[in-house]
């Protein structure tokens, strides 16, 4: 049985990285104006960290 998503194949993934980077920049920008590069690049950094640790779960197969 297909899905919305199976039809759509890639493209969604593609449109929420682009999404994730607009808004991940304006955040930045913000950021920085307020705080200052180097606790933004802490941030960044240990998002990025704990993003390393999230893996798509793991689909049983059935036979």
């Amino acid at each position: 049985m297909k899905t919305y998503l199976d039809e759509k194949g890639i493209s969604i993934p593609f449109l929420l990285l682009a999404v994730g980077q607009a808004i991940g920049s304006l955040l930045a920008g913000w950021f920085i104006g307020t705080w200052g590069y180097v606790p933004c690049f802490i941030l960044y950094g240990l998002v990025g960290m704990l993003a390393t640790f999230i893996s798509p779960k793991k689909s049983k197969m059935s036979s």
